[in-house]
């Protein structure tokens, strides 16, 4: 007990220790940079990736190990997986490593794919808590615990995740199509690995792997948001500095996978929803260049868009398929998906998918098409940029491939395409004999040579980066400065707030809130009303669909009509197009809207949730079937789809839409006057014919049912309880529920369902707890689900029965509510730094004739409240006799006979 004790002072101590100047100026040299990023390298190999932004209020540790699914040897698949779970536990100085990063408000997560491994944490900005983490990071690059109980306990947990994968049709024959794709290279299993190596795993095992590959020569790590860099460059030389580079050399994986011979074929047979199909081909490592061809060849092809070849003949290619083409260090593939409803209308779509793939090569690609899909790759390249967040993460992709920048060498290859260069690389790669599709066929042919992927150091020599974003300034995300910042005008019916705010990228928010109709006129409507909304973007003035798409594309506008992201030098433009939307829409195919919505309803409804979201509908739904606040069953839905014809959007967008009544936010880097300029003749008189009504709905009151569904084949089953709540979020009651919600199973691993059934019992890779609740009126639902293999599902049940019992009974303790406080506190003050979510609040207040206070007297409640009072709240709503609850699995797993009560 001492010496813990005194490990414990000493630890706080470390942390806490200041960086000297002398420390300062030891730290390792600048090696690189580039868009604000900066790297540099320790003696012992450890990079470092430094990004600091001052617009975030937080900070986002990203540690990337170059080891995946492909280092992993006979009997060993899953063991970089296995390990990912393992390092969450507890090292040499820090035993409760998840629990401690979510006791510091901090958001975690790790991925496993081919080729590398990543852990990483996003926490509020503060030099204290950040040090931790690189202190924590350090100590689990070369201290982790291994031990025997917490293995099979993960084990346990990681099989419940390949259950459910397996769940999904398309995991199994995407892991098929793998298989059958490489006879020698590591890439041809699935990360997660496989269920006889997962049950063998032994400690020994899995920590001489780890001490392997977990060394500061094979990792890199990266620190992206609000701190000094030169003060965390002397803490990572601190905690990491000391760590040695191994004597022994990291294994060199020689493994060439060699040309096809032939195209291979695959036929999964199970138990599924649907019908789908692949078309994978072998193409070079992302490194190569060809690359970039091929992935803007693989974009183009699973379009929608028509598109117009250099002599001008025109062509729909995509055949309702999408594409995937991730990136790998060695030689990959490209794939191609589409699917179905039976084996007779997947066998006719993969074979007009085949026939598209095969005809694209002899097609050379129109300038204007190649503009506009440069455009798109463009874009998200910008919103990637622009979010240090999501940079950081996915820069994991391409630290894989042996260096961060091929980011930038990825967009400026994709920027310099030539059609020619699209139709050379898809001639190469997209041969019949280079394929992995449906059928296997025996044929004299020449394998494709996939090139060598070139040294990483090479490609960058000749490339010559240029930065774009010039860095921000910080932003006072608190609440009396968002009061202070936010203009609140009227523009003729609609109330409106701008808020400029700084962005790396000039990136810009607009959402706008349109009211129409009552609960009379709108009687019958609820689908025409939802699909004319949808179809908005097939059509508007003098654009077509494609049309509108390129320019769309051209002022960057991300997202639907209504609410979109634009850039600061594109605002005016993208709004008078907003507008032209909204009052000259051609509904151009709107009919095929209709169509692909219904027939993925179709298929969704035999899925377990969609099960039991039916079963939900069926026992709780109080309204006539012309009401739009009536539940419907996926059935009831795709009949109402069924009646719905051409004319129905005219009417509807002559008879609502209009601007009598609503709101706008805009929220970004722009200016005001913009806003006025483009928006005042726009609003004025445009005005709805059926004037707007707020429709007010109640908690269903109906008995508790309970209900079990048979789903033959499904490798995973899954526990749902539901119960409404009479409690707007007006009600006293409603801040001591958003708290009892978040210790239930909001709070990560914290939770109490969590603690119980994942990491207790072992049975559950998700367990969640979800409720909300209407702004005024009498509304909330409560959700729990979680998911198990079907033998442990009744213990699940019951497990989950016991856990509400105890909080109904004994309530929670006063350090779950110190710590529940503090976590909300911070993630609303996240949340405050987002555009979108700034916009979601501000247009939640106008709709309640509020502003921003209203979230503030919400926060302040939450922090009041009394550990008395959320128990006296728990004991009045937990009830878990009053939850009804619906199970779905695979009763001859299960091993009892599925029943409906």
């Amino acid at each position: 007990m001492m010496r813990t004790l005194l490990i414990a002072l000493f630890t706080c101590y470390t942390l806490a220790a200041p960086v000297t100047p002398a420390q300062a100026a030891s730290n390792p040299p600048l090696i690189a940079s580039a868009e604000g990023i900066s790297e540099y390298r320790l003696p012992n190999g450890l990079r470092v990736l430094l990004m600091p932004d001052g617009s975030k209020n937080t900070v986002t540790i990203n540690m990337t190990y170059l080891v995946g699914s492909r280092h992993e040897n006979a009997g060993q698949s899953g063991y970089a997986h296995l390990l990912e779970h393992m390092l969450y536990k507890s090292s040499q100085q820090f035993p409760k490593i998840a629990e401690e990063i979510s006791r510091r408000g901090g958001r975690w997560n790790g991925t496993t794919n081919d080729d590398r491994t990543n852990f990483f944490e996003i926490i509020p900005a503060s030099d204290t808590e950040l040090d931790w983490m690189l202190a924590m990071e350090a100590d689990r690059m070369r201290n982790v615990r291994f031990s025997a109980d917490e293995l099979r306990r993960e084990v346990t947990i990681v099989k419940n995740e390949l259950e459910l994968r397996e769940g999904n049709p398309y995991n199994s024959l995407m892991h098929q199509v793998k298989s059958v794709a490489f006879d020698w290279h590591g890439y041809g299993h699935i990360a997660i690995g496989e269920r006889s190596d997962l049950d063998a795993a032994q400690t020994a095992e899995l920590e001489q792997f780890y001490r392997r590959y977990y060394r500061p020569d094979n990792a890199v790590l990266l620190v992206a948001g609000q701190f000094q860099p030169e003060q965390v460059l002397g803490s990572i030389q601190k905690y990491f500095g000391s760590i040695p580079k191994p004597s022994q050399s990291l294994p060199l994986i020689a493994t060439v996978e060699p040309g096809s011979l032939g195209e291979r074929s695959v036929i999964v047979r199970k138990p599924a929803n649907f019908s789908a199909a692949v078309e994978a081909y072998h193409v070079p490592s992302a490194l190569h260049p060809d690359f970039a061809a091929i992935k803007f060849a693989a974009t183009v092809l699973s379009s929608e868009r028509e598109q117009r070849d250099a002599d001008q003949s025109v062509h729909r290619l995509s055949h309702s398929m999408y594409s995937l083409s991730p990136g790998m260090r060695d030689s990959g593939l490209i794939y191609f998906i589409t699917r179905q409803q039976s084996a007779k209308q997947i066998d006719d779509q993969s074979k007009l998918m085949q026939k598209a793939i095969d005809q694209f090569p002899q097609r050379l690609m129109s300038e204007q098409d190649l503009r506009f899909f440069k455009a798109q790759f463009a874009a998200s390249y910008t919103h990637t940029l622009d979010d240090p967040e999501a940079l950081a993460i996915r820069l994991s992709e391409y630290i894989a491939l042996g260096d961060w920048r091929m980011f930038f060498v990825e967009k400026a290859r994709i920027a310099a395409l030539t059609a020619e260069q699209v139709q050379a690389a898809a001639k190469k790669y997209l041969k019949k004999n280079n394929r992995i599709s449906g059928l296997l066929y025996a044929e004299p042919n020449q394998p494709v040579e996939i090139p060598a992927a070139p040294d990483v150091n090479d490609i960058l020599k000749q490339f010559k980066h240029v930065d774009e974003y010039a860095p921000v300034s910080g932003f006072d995300a608190s609440y009396d400065n968002l009061m202070a910042q936010s203009q609140r005008i009227k523009i003729g019916n609609i109330e409106v707030v701008l808020l400029p705010k700084p962005s790396r990228g000039q990136v810009v928010t607009v959402d706008l809130r349109l009211h129409w109709g009552n609960l009379q006129s709108l009687h019958e409507k609820k689908w025409v009303e939802y699909f004319t909304d949808q179809a908005l973007l097939n059509g508007a003035g003098q654009y077509g669909k494609e049309s509108l798409e390129a320019e769309r594309a051209r002022l960057h506008m991300k997202g639907s009509v209504r609410h979109f992201s634009t850039t600061r030098a594109d605002l005016r433009e993208a709004l008078s197009l907003m507008m032209l939307n909204l009052k000259q829409p051609s509904f151009g195919q709107a009919m095929d809207i209709v169509a692909r919505h219904r027939v993925s309803l179709d298929l969704e409804r035999k899925t377990p949730l969609r099960k039991i979201e039916d079963r939900y509908a069926q026992h709780f739904n109080t309204y006539p079937t012309s009401d739009p606040r009536r539940l419907e069953t996926s059935q009831q839905s795709i009949s109402e789809m069924n009646a719905i014809k051409s004319a129905d959007f005219f009417e509807f967008h002559k008879n609502f839409y209009g601007a009598s009544s609503g709101h706008l936010v805009i929220v970004g880097d722009f200016e005001p006057q913009d806003v006025l300029t483009s928006l005042t003749p726009e609003f004025s008189g445009w005005d709805s014919k059926s004037p707007y009504a707020e429709i007010h709905q109640q908690a269903p009151e109906r008995p508790a049912m309970s209900a079990s569904i048979d789903t033959p084949g499904e490798s995973s089953a899954y526990f749902y309880g539901r119960r409404y709540l009479p409690v707007g979020k007006a009600h006293p009651d409603f801040p001591a529920l958003v708290v009892i919600n978040y210790l239930l199973g909001q709070a990560g691993l914290e939770s109490r369902l969590m603690q119980r059934l994942r990491q207790q019992e072992g049975w559950s890779y998700s367990v969640q707890s979800q409720f909300s609740a209407d702004q005024t009126d009498p509304y909330a639902r409560w959700d729990i689900v979680a998911s198990s293999a079907p033998e442990n599902l009744l213990k699940l049940r019951q497990a989950v029965t016991e856990v509400l019992q105890n909080v109904q009974q004994q309530g929670f303790l006063e350090a779950e509510l110190k710590k529940a406080k503090l976590n909300i506190a911070r993630a609303d003050a996240q949340h405050r730094q987002s555009n979108q979510q700034l916009a979601d609040m501000w247009n939640a207040a106008l709709h309640e004739g509020q502003d921003l206070r209203i979230f503030q007297r919400l926060e302040a409640s939450i922090q009041a409240l009394t550990l008395e009072q959320v128990n006296q709240v728990a004991k009045k709503y937990v009830q878990p006799e009053s939850w009804s609850v619906v199970t779905t699995a695979d009763a001859a797993k299960a091993g009892k006979t599925a029943s409906t009560k």
